[in-house]
């Protein structure tokens, strides 16, 4: 689950107008969304996991808060997982993502995973 989220949010931020053009910022996206898995595969919490990586402040608060870019694409991810798909729909409209990107990352993210077995 955490590949297919890193992956995902990594396809996302591929297609986001603010993220697309900065490889830090997707590069960020797909570590975020492994990052943000780590408190229930290894029972630590987030603040553990902060506190233990030397991390940026925007990866911080996307991990913590939602805050920034990334945040809310590890949000949208979320609603996804969690099938609040009407939710999820606002949310990346309000990134400037189309459900059909939304759909087309995921589908993505998934072939990658299979990828990788």
């Amino acid at each position: 689950m955490a590949a297919v989220r890193a992956a995902f949010m990594e396809q996302l931020a591929n297609r986001m107008p603010q993220l697309n053009e900065n490889q830090d910022s997707i590069d960020q996206a797909f570590m975020v969304g492994i990052l943000s898995l780590l408190e229930s595969i290894f029972a630590i919490s987030i603040d553990e996991i902060i506190t233990t990586l030397y991390l940026s402040e925007e990866v911080r608060g996307a991990l913590t808060t939602r805050q920034g870019n990334v945040g809310k694409l590890l949000y949208l991810a979320e609603l996804v997982e969690q099938m609040e798909y009407q939710k999820a729909l606002q949310e990346s409209e309000a990134l400037g993502l189309s459900e059909e990107d939304v759909q087309i990352a995921q589908m993505n993210a998934y072939n990658w995973r299979d990828g990788m077995l």
